[in-house]
């Protein structure tokens, strides 16, 4: 994330949503909104609460002269996207003082020009992968830490291993596996799965087609990367089926072209994310108008996927006593989650009623991930909802 680099003259103030909080024995400012924080040191914190109303930027350096801070803003994927998007990280990089110190406050939104002209530009999409003056969404930013700083070439193999061991056989410890995992076990365990008919839409590798076919079920596994179906078949022990179009972007019309009313269930997990707000042919609306075709009346569709509001909350406070600070719900700029609103406006439209929402709660998070378990046990990082299909 970068400012414009500001000439001596031009003012600076402290950015409104700038947030200031002891953190890790240590004074941190922390803007929620744009998920980056600087670390002051006491002499750097007098300085900010002199000029927070505006001064010049020489103004800033030379009173900055004898600081330090450090840049405590980083992507942390120890435990998977989900574990924390906060982004605070350990110390990024030498001690920066003076004119450097007053870049690196303006560059991640500590600071910003006096009339806030220059962060409200911000505060937009990515024009390209290479577009560092802008933030972006949670999406964006990660694909383009993917491309730029990791440098990966098959991001689809970044973003399996990112949950699964390579082989795809297993769930990486995270939330993937202790919450998500530990939920569907204990839910469809109590489910009348055995001799039903399941589609795992967008199964990726096939890992939850399989456990519904350990459950009984008679499972059809579909996705649009032929690298996850190739692996999905490698670890297929013929108890279950998958299939993947010729051409991605035919995907719905594999699914409107199989027969009608064909499955019992429809299973499907962070999908709708990727899909919503997008009107074409191949957008939310139009997947579950697809979905629907195939399912029979009566029948469910059960999804999971990421919480509107604490999934990609800045988190703070400490690991015991954790809070989120959501910065925007209904006119996202960085979030990627839809809200439960559009999401049931979208079922209805397509033929499905609401009958069951929970939230998959922590408790299976183990004790060395202390922060993301007292989080989790609080705060729903994913919603997991069943729609029926309404008679036709």
């Amino acid at each position: 994330m970068a400012a414009e680099p500001a000439a001596d003259t031009t003012w600076l103030k402290l950015c409104p949503d700038a947030v200031l909080r002891r953190a890790d024995g240590a004074w941190v400012v922390t803007n929620p909104r744009t998920h980056t924080h600087v670390e002051l040191d006491a002499t750097a914190m007098k300085v900010v609460a002199e000029h927070g109303d505006g001064a010049t930027v020489a103004e800033w350096a030379a009173a900055l002269n004898g600081a330090q801070g450090f840049d405590r803003s980083a992507f942390d994927f120890t435990y998977g996207l989900w574990s924390d998007p906060s982004r605070f990280a350990s110390r990024q990089g030498n001690a920066a003082a003076g004119a450097d110190l007053v870049a690196l406050l303006h560059r991640q939104w500590m600071l910003c020009a006096n009339d806030g002209g220059d962060y409200k530009q911000f505060l937009a999409a990515l024009d390209s992968i290479l577009d560092r003056n802008h933030l972006g969404t949670f999406h964006q930013r990660t694909g383009q830490h993917l491309a730029v700083v990791l440098r990966l070439r098959d991001k689809w193999r970044w973003w399996h291993d990112s949950k699964f061991t390579p082989d795809g056989l297993q769930l990486k410890p995270g939330p993937y596996k202790w919450i998500q995992e530990t939920f569907f076990d204990r839910y469809f365990a109590a489910e009348p799965v055995k001799g039903t008919r399941v589609l795992d839409f967008a199964c990726g590798n096939g890992y939850y087609a399989r456990k519904f076919a350990a459950l009984g079920a008679s499972v059809l596994g579909t996705d649009t990367d032929a690298n996850l179906i190739r692996m999905a078949e490698a670890n297929n022990r013929g108890d279950c089926r998958f299939t993947a179009p010729a051409d991605p972007k035919a995907s719905l019309d594999a699914i409107r072209a199989m027969e009608a009313a064909s499955f019992d269930r429809v299973y499907m997990s962070d999908i709708v994310l990727l899909l919503d707000g997008d009107e074409s042919e191949t957008g939310a609306l139009a997947t579950m108008k697809a979905l629907a075709h195939v399912l029979r009346p009566g029948g469910r569709l059960h999804m999971c996927e990421p919480n509107p509001i604490f999934w990609l909350g800045c988190r703070l406070g400490t690991a015991e006593a954790p809070m989120v600070v959501a910065s925007e719900y209904r006119s996202p700029v960085y979030s990627v989650a839809p809200t439960l609103d559009r999401v049931m406006a979208t079922m209805a439209k397509a033929g499905f009623a609401l009958v069951e929402f929970r939230h998959p709660g922590g408790e299976a998070v183990p004790a060395e991930a202390a922060a993301l378990r007292a989080f989790t046990r609080d705060f729903p990082t994913w919603d997991f909802l069943t729609f029926e299909r309404r008679p036709v």
